[in-house]
């Protein structure tokens, strides 16, 4: 349905108790009817505030204040109060409902729009807490059906056992997701879940029901507007369809929302490894890869400082000359390091993992793919292998040098293995 803005006098509305907000008639009421501002609409205004509430993008809250004002000055106006509220088609009932018993919740966004019971030979009665959307009312119209000139009525059952039936069905939990009204029911009362036992969120949202409006006969002008609007859009020419762009003012404000920073485990220290032990290098070299990168060279340097014995210098020049660098003291294992970091961050070829259309099944491509990764670790380590040797003075290509499980007391005379 297409709206258009109508712009009032803020004197008119304040005579008429209004709040100063944007007010919409439907566009083919405009078209057709006409508008004379010195007699407002007030109830195809507050038709298409209906309307507009009822849609899940709408701040529905923010659009209640004006809803009830529109059916005081309605009323104001002369509109019938009614506590059953009959209409062609329908009759609706309007009653205090007991809830503790059983019955049928309106609901939106943790609130109580209204509650359904059963009244006499099977119908309906309701209860106002809250200015009704569009939905609601439609709602409330499609189980207050009258018989029709057989005496029969569109119900399969009777028209509570509709109401039953409509709860039970998935549509109410997509409507609540989207934000909408939909239907919940209460077998033990308000509040009360299926095992009798209390539901904290609704005990609090009960505790704050009031009836809406004072006399619930009042009620009646918001559902009687609606329909008799409802009713004179059906005589009207169909409109052609425009796209409905909802009013910054109804609209929901725009929900920033902040992505959890992901946990992640503290880094271990590079100056915490125990370099006297050959696992403690490995990782070390390692993390110093994988974790720290160029931001982890300074602490490295001097981690490995700090670490050997004397001569530190010339034990420092070795550590380069094996790489293929020069210097002595810390600027010896700066270029070190740095070599390890290009080796291992630059220059480490990582091919493409293999063609999924050149293997006849899943698990042959994924068996390759392991391997594909398997291959990339080995090359990985035969890497920091190199390094874990050169940092503990021993020549890397020399394989009887590899420590296997006995602890090789090298340059690291300082700390304790």
């Amino acid at each position: 349905m297409n709206f258009a803005e109508i712009c009032l006098p803020k004197s008119m509305l304040t005579s008429l108790g209004l709040p100063d907000i944007p007010y919409e008639v439907p566009k083919l009421y405009l078209d057709h009817v006409g508008i004379d501002l010195d007699a407002p609409p007030l109830a195809a205004m507050l038709f298409a505030l209906q309307k507009r509430a009822e849609d899940g993008k709408t701040d529905w809250l923010k659009l209640a204040p004006a809803m009830d004002a529109l059916v005081m000055a309605l009323l104001n106006c002369g509109w019938s109060q009614m506590v059953t509220m009959g209409h062609g088609d329908f009759t609706i009932m309007l009653d205090e409902i007991d809830l503790d018993e059983n019955v049928i919740a309106i609901q939106r966004q943790g609130r109580i729009i209204a509650i359904l019971a059963q009244a006499e030979h099977g119908r309906v009665k309701a209860q106002l807490f809250h200015p009704p959307c569009a939905r609601t009312i439609e709602m409330l119209i499609g189980f207050s059906r009258n018989a029709d000139a057989n005496g029969t009525l569109p119900y399969h059952g009777s028209p509570w056992n509709s109401v039953e039936d409509a709860a039970a069905g998935n549509g109410q939990i997509y409507a609540a997701m989207d934000g909408r009204t939909y239907l919940a029911p209460w077998s033990f009362g308000v509040g009360l879940g299926w095992d009798q036992q209390p539901i904290d969120e609704w005990v609090r949202a009960r505790s704050v029901l009031k009836p809406w409006p004072d006399d619930p006969a009042t009620g009646a002008i918001a559902i009687h507007a609606f329909a008799s609007i409802s009713d004179l859009l059906q005589t009207l020419p169909a409109e052609e369809w425009e796209e409905t762009i909802l009013p910054d003012f109804y609209a929901l404000p725009a929900q920033v929302t902040v992505e959890p920073a992901p946990e992640v485990e503290p880094l271990i220290p590079l100056n915490s490894y125990n370099l006297a032990q050959p696992e403690g290098r490995s990782t070390f070299l390692a993390s110093l890869y994988h974790d720290y990168q160029e931001g982890g060279l300074l602490i490295a340097v001097n981690h490995v400082w700090d670490c050997l014995d004397k001569p530190r210098s010339e034990r420092c020049a070795l550590m380069a000359q094996k790489v293929g660098k020069t210097g002595t003291g810390r600027r010896a294992l700066v270029r070190f390091f740095r070599r390890f970091l290009d080796e291992t961050l630059y220059e480490f070829d990582v091919p493409d993992l293999p063609d999924r259309d050149a293997y006849e099944s899943f698990d042959a491509w994924n068996r390759e793919c392991l391997a594909h990764f398997e291959r990339l670790e080995t090359r990985m380590a035969a890497i920091i292998a190199r390094y874990e040797a050169i940092l503990d003075g021993r020549d890397p290509e020399d394989g009887t040098n590899v420590p296997k499980g006995v602890v090789i007391k090298g340059p690291w005379g300082r700390i304790q293995p």
